[in-house]
């Protein structure tokens, strides 16, 4: 898909197994990455999607990438906190704090120190969205083998045993709420990576702007896709 505007849900399916995935960032503090000098500096959409382009590794079969862009910190910020609560990632906590430190630091910004630009990875089996809904279907199935044993289980005449199997099992059988919400753009490609990230992104008018990028195989990213639409 091109870039379009995203919102995160319940992923159809889940992953079998855990798969690494890269993760690069480009965000307003990034060093060497920001536009402008001293206290009048800016990151448009444009030039944070060039700056992505330049981290690229010379051969990558997938890339899915999620941005947050406004004028404003504040709203930044915002929209940092909606995609972190579904999408916990480190870069985007950080990116939250960042741009909530610069809403009241607004003309002290020179001052702060550029982070190091820093690759970091995860395994997409690790996300606390996903490793819920993996502890939950590990949960059903559980007690679906447990059924099995029921006529055999010598305890199964006390009450006590019953009121707590029957407590245990509406808990696993109550479904857990839908994945929903969220904020930005999204992105996504298996080829053409320069060219499909050159179109359709918003213009310069959104000066502040930081893209998470998330680099893996086709499967190891399939679950992560599956929660943008």
């Amino acid at each position: 898909m091109s870039w379009q505007p995203i919102e995160l849900t319940s992923p159809a399916s889940l992953p079998d197994a855990g798969a690494a995935v890269s993760i690069l960032t480009v965000t307003p503090f990034t060093a060497g990455v920001r536009e402008g000098d001293g206290l009048y500096t800016w990151l448009s959409f444009p030039a944070a999607v060039e700056s992505v382009i330049k981290q690229l590794p010379d051969s990558l079969e997938a890339l899915l990438l999620i941005a947050v862009a406004d004028v404003s910190y504040q709203r930044l910020a915002d929209q940092c906190s909606a995609l972190s609560a579904i999408l916990p990632v480190k870069p985007l906590q950080q990116l939250q704090r960042q741009a909530r430190q610069m809403v009241n630091l607004e003309t002290d910004k020179f001052k702060l120190v550029d982070p190091v630009k820093t690759a970091n990875s995860f395994n997409t089996q690790a996300l606390p969205t996903l490793q819920s809904q993996i502890k939950k279907r590990a949960s059903q199935i559980a007690k679906s083998d447990a059924s099995g044993l029921t006529g055999a289980d010598p305890l199964a005449s006390l009450d006590s045993f019953a009121s707590a199997k029957s407590a245990f099992d509406s808990a696993i059988d109550t479904p857990m709420p839908p994945i929903a919400g969220g904020a930005g753009w999204g992105f996504y490609a298996e080829d053409d990576f320069a060219a499909r990230l050159r179109q359709g992104h918003p213009q310069h008018n959104l000066t502040l702007t930081a893209i998470v990028g998330f680099i893996g195989t086709v499967s190891a990213l399939a679950p992560l896709k599956a929660m943008m639409v």
